[in-house]
């Protein structure tokens, strides 16, 4: 009964997360050809290092508390307030910081602009401070449902108010503008949902279980936000605005579609494998099937990218953006490693291993940080390879070591993915070389767009096959077996 129930939450948490998150993901895509075309890769540089700089400081203000909840096996009322409290706490610290430092951070980026926008942005930090232990709370229960509700109906309201501020204000206040809006309708949507009992009591024993956990977390969502965001801080810093707006809508566009698959496992996975997190039977299956999928879904994203950027920035972005065409060719190869590392992740999380992937995090910041810089000499394409160098070492480093805690042998990882790359990396030979030698008589576009389907079909038929069937045989794994 209880391997039944736990199936039937994986099915239900798949399915809604993946709902939720594609349609964002289908809205992001319409929004970005949308604003693309109203505003400048300038104004889109400013708004993303806003963000960016916004993301990195919050984790202090969050302080890891969310996944505290979470993972905790035993959580007590006391600690759920004592959460509340922290959270609320440590994000009113931040947005003091943020507010009255927001001059110097300006200064350090040499735009003028961030200052009254990032002063703007702490609303949405007070916002995430208090939502955090609610909507930890729904994910604890797995009502993956109503969180998907919530994400699909905040970012319409995101997708709504950004083109309407876009065509009234033709700037980068409408990005701005339109994301506290997004976390404003996410607080309307999860505080009512969840009953919270403000008297907080100080308990100090229940406090320090809380952080001994959630400091972990969030140290290594530090590390995390630097690799993550330490490109865009480099190309803001070094490039310029412009640059950084060509790099990051780059990167967004080879983000979205394994960002589908990557949101759905982590927000579903986590929180059921800490259940299980002693089951490293359970774990081990679940680790070896879930990198298998994602080499397959990770192919046929490369291989769209790889071939069809041109055509693709031509219709989705325009004629202005043709500078990130190269970029999103280079950095279309580290799919596949980003999205096997967020497995990892995942397991080593909710295993409790908080400390180990706060190293590794402190190691993949420090590389994405040391290669962009150099590869900063050489513009956007030089930090792109910058990038994929320190996600491909990230991968090996972190699959590493989730492959010793739960002792699987790496002839189980080659099984049968080396045929998958085998065939892709034939296709993408063959692709290169019929393209080379035929020359198009009608439209060009068309006419590369049917041959990379007639060389690339087999391939895709072959992937869906072999995805059906490690799908089914994740149906069949057995929760009770230690």
């Amino acid at each position: 009964m209880r391997e039944v129930q736990m199936l039937r939450n994986i099915k239900s948490g798949m399915f809604w997360t993946f709902l939720g998150t594609f349609t964002q993901t289908v809205l992001q895509v319409i929004l970005l050809v949308v604003m693309s075309r109203i505003l400048t890769p300038q104004d889109f540089g400013i708004a993303n290092l806003s963000l960016a700089i916004i993301a990195f400081l919050s984790i202090f203000s969050l302080m890891g508390i969310g996944p505290a909840v979470i993972q905790k096996q035993d959580l007590t009322n006391i600690q759920i307030k004592i959460a509340f409290f922290l959270s609320i706490t440590f994000g009113l610290i931040i947005v003091t910081v943020l507010y009255f430092g927001s001059n110097l951070i300006s200064s350090f980026f040499n735009t003028n602009e961030l200052q009254n926008v990032i002063k703007i942005l702490t609303i949405s930090v007070i916002i995430q401070s208090i939502i955090v232990v609610p909507e930890s709370l729904l994910n604890r229960k797995l009502k993956f449902k109503y969180l998907a509700t919530v994400q699909i109906f905040s970012y319409i309201g995101y997708f709504l108010f950004s083109i309407i501020f876009a065509m009234i204000l033709g700037n980068y206040w409408a990005i701005v503008i339109s994301y506290i809006m997004q976390n404003v309708i996410k607080f309307f949507f999860i505080i009512p949902k969840v009953q919270m009992d403000f008297k907080v009591p100080l308990v100090i024993r229940e406090s320090r279980e809380l952080l001994k956990f959630g400091i972990g977390i969030s140290i290594s969502r530090i590390f995390n936000q630097v690799a993550l965001q330490g490109d865009n801080f480099v190309v803001g810093k070094m490039l310029g605005s412009t640059s950084l707006g060509n790099y990051s809508r780059a990167y967004q566009l080879i983000s979205m579609p394994i960002t589908i698959v990557n949101t759905a496992m982590d927000k579903v996975m986590f929180p059921i494998l800490s259940k299980e997190q002693t089951n490293d039977k359970l774990l081990k299956q679940f680790f070896i099937k879930m990198l298998t999928i994602n080499v397959i879904i990770s192919l046929c994203i490369i291989a769209f990218l790889l071939n069809l950027t041109d055509i693709f920035v031509l219709i989705v972005l325009g004629n202005q953006w043709d500078t990130a065409i190269i970029a999103i060719k280079i950095l279309s190869l580290s799919i596949l490693f980003r999205g096997g590392y967020k497995i990892s992740d995942t397991i080593l999380k909710s295993k409790g291993k908080v400390y180990v992937h706060a190293n590794l995090q402190f190691f993949y910041a420090t590389s994405v940080i040391t290669f962009t810089v150099i590869g900063s000499r050489w513009g956007i394409q030089g930090v792109s390879w910058g990038v994929f160098l320190s996600i491909l070492l990230n991968f090996i480093i972190v699959t590493s070591v989730c492959m010793k805690y739960l002792k699987v042998k790496i002839n189980s990882l080659f099984k049968g993915n080396l045929k998958l790359i085998s065939l892709f990396l034939f296709c993408e030979l063959l692709f290169i070389i019929t393209k080379s030698k035929i020359v198009f008589v009608n439209s060009s576009i068309t006419s590369e767009f049917l041959l990379f389907i007639a060389v690339f079909g087999g391939f895709f038929y072959y992937c869906y096959w072999i995805l059906i069937k490690n799908i089914k045989e994740i149906n069949i794994i057995k929760v009770g077996d230690k």
